[in-house]
């Protein structure tokens, strides 16, 4: 056990607060520091308690669980202790997981999923810095969508997400990290600790099936995953026998994340990346927007930008024709479509095949 220190900090009334906080939003080392800091700081009047929580011991619920225990502290108020700790929950999920290894163990798994080609070099460590860039979809269309394909909003943007990246790669297997969140018991809303977990979707998309057969399969690989999803990337890594690379995340460089609006109210977000890059769906009552989070070290604004707006062509698209071939879906936009046949003078509009397809083609023809 390592003691957690609270800090307690007077700023002056020329400096900034929430400089302060970002400036001490700081990489934690593992084997020393404590996994909890806490500052209670006195700036124009008021008190400010600010909490830094390393991942791998609390998830967001906890988080706010833990600032209500706090300011109960801090206000001499009584708080209860829930009968349930986390070290209960951490024994039922090691017996889960023998009971969920032979789906793992049999599963067909790329040792570094699907990967976009990228701007620059990657480095030889993986780094962090990155970059975001969001675009409002339209809530109530997309929720119609759903409803008439019997499935969730989170699925179908799954779908069309996988199909993007299809296109992108023109590989038929996709591979990518999905966020799990799950506290079976009711008594474990009120306890503290990381019941987050993320894992790798894998899905194998054939550009003769209808995009209703695609979800089909979708969702049946997903309802999988959620029935064994207390296992863990090392102990996938371990069954598999995988080589780890400093350069690339084991298993997925590529993740989806699916967020209602209690999970993203943070005016302190972190400017990073932890993968080459996060696609985000945040889902509030009023508004439905998809977020990249990517790696600005492997990819240019420009690249992403490009990317979104495609995914964007390809909701507009697919959204209300489920009947149609992934093959004859195609992810342009008009403008860029007239635009290559005019460079390649070309006078009307004939199918292709992805440029990675053509590019082999050519390799073949003059090795």
């Amino acid at each position: 056990e390592r003691p957690i220190k609270v800090d307690s900090i007077k700023l002056g009334e020329n400096e900034d607060i929430r400089e302060f906080i970002v400036q001490n939003i700081q990489p934690f080392r593992l084997e020393t520091d404590s996994l909890l800091r806490i500052k209670v700081i006195e700036f124009d009047g008021r008190t400010y308690i600010f909490r830094d929580m390393h991942h791998v011991i609390g998830d967001r619920i906890s988080n706010d669980l833990l600032y209500d225990k706090i300011k109960k502290a801090y206000n001499d108020e009584p708080f209860t202790t829930n009968e349930i700790q986390y070290k209960d929950y951490a024994f039922w999920v090691k017996n889960q997981q023998a009971n969920e290894a032979d789906y793992w163990k049999s599963k067909e798994l790329s040792e570094s999923g699907t990967v976009l080609m990228t701007d620059f070099e990657r480095p030889l460590n993986m780094t962090f810095n990155g970059s975001k860039i969001a675009y409002n979809l339209d809530k109530e269309i997309i929720e119609k969508q759903a409803r008439d394909n019997n499935t969730s909003v989170y699925k179908l943007l799954l779908l069309q997400f996988c199909v993007l990246l299809h296109k992108y790669t023109d590989e038929s297997n996709i591979q990518i990290g999905i966020v799990t969140s799950e506290r079976p018991h009711p008594v474990l809303k009120k306890t503290l600790g990381m019941f987050v977990n993320t894992l790798p979707f894998a899905q194998t998309l054939c550009g003769g099936d209808t995009l209703k057969e695609t979800l089909m399969k979708t969702e049946e690989e997903l309802a999988n995953l959620l029935a064994n999803q207390n296992y863990s990337i090392e102990q996938i890594v371990e069954d598999h026998n995988m080589s780890t690379n400093n350069s690339f995340n084991p298993l997925f460089g590529i993740a989806f994340v699916h967020n209602t609006v209690d999970a993203f109210d943070n005016d302190f977000e972190w400017n990073g990346s932890k993968l080459d890059l996060t696609c985000t769906i945040k889902n509030s009552p009023s508004d439905l927007t998809v977020e990249f989070d990517y790696n600005s070290d492997l990819y240019s604004f420009e690249k992403i930008n490009g990317l979104l707006g495609h995914y964007i062509n390809l909701i507009d698209a697919i959204g209300e024709n489920m009947g149609r071939k992934i093959d004859d879906i195609d992810i342009l936009s008009s403008g860029e479509r007239e635009r290559i046949m005019g460079m390649a003078g070309v006078k009307e509009d004939l199918k292709y095949d992805s440029i990675l397809t053509a590019l082999k083609e050519q390799i073949a023809k003059n090795p």
